[in-house]
């Protein structure tokens, strides 16, 4: 068995588990806004760091938030970053409604030989 591990967005890279809880640290304040700030996620780069957090379940991934994705207001923000953070919590409430239908992407254009199942069921490889 794995032992329990929390880290911040910043230091998960490289760990993964099963089951990830991921905490959306932000909530809107009494007067019901939310604080723009979303620390390194504002920053360049900050993508790559959501990307890295969202990717560390092996099987399922718990998203536990105080936000609705339409209360955050990205719309001036200047990275990608909390613009994808409120794409994704998008995705995972729909998720959680039952509402995502998967859709495959086919691998048109693509010429058979670059495909690495085709390549390793020649003999590319073999000496």
């Amino acid at each position: 068995v794995e032992p329990l591990f929390v880290k911040n967005i910043e230091n998960v890279q490289g760990d993964e588990r099963d089951i990830i809880i991921f905490s959306i640290g932000y909530a809107p304040d009494g007067r019901g806004r939310v604080n723009a700030q979303f620390g390194s996620l504002s920053q360049s780069g900050g993508e790559n760091r959501l990307n890295v957090a969202v990717t560390r379940a092996r099987e399922r991934i718990y998203v536990i938030t105080s936000l609705w994705p339409e209360q955050l207001d990205v719309a001036n923000t200047t990275f990608a970053g909390p613009k994808l953070l409120r794409a994704y919590l998008e995705y995972a409430l729909n998720v959680a409604r039952g509402q995502f239908q998967p859709q495959p992407r086919r691998a048109e254009g693509w010429a058979n030989a670059t495909l690495l199942k085709h390549w390793l069921a020649t003999d590319a490889l073999r000496p």
